[in-house]
């Protein structure tokens, strides 16, 4: 299921479904705003709890 969200923004976005893997698993830190957006949509789908 979290897999699926991963994919579903990846190609929302155009990027990777590692990268929103590592920026939802704090491996790298969001550095423009359609990296923050994806933060937020996974918060909202309560996939990670808080934004650091």
């Amino acid at each position: 299921m979290v897999f699926i969200i991963y994919c579903s923004l990846a190609f929302k976005y155009q990027i990777t479904p590692w990268k929103v893997w590592r920026l939802a698993h704090g491996k790298m830190p969001a550095r423009s705003m359609k990296e923050a957006k994806m933060l937020r949509k996974l918060k909202e789908a309560k996939i990670i709890v808080d934004i650091v």
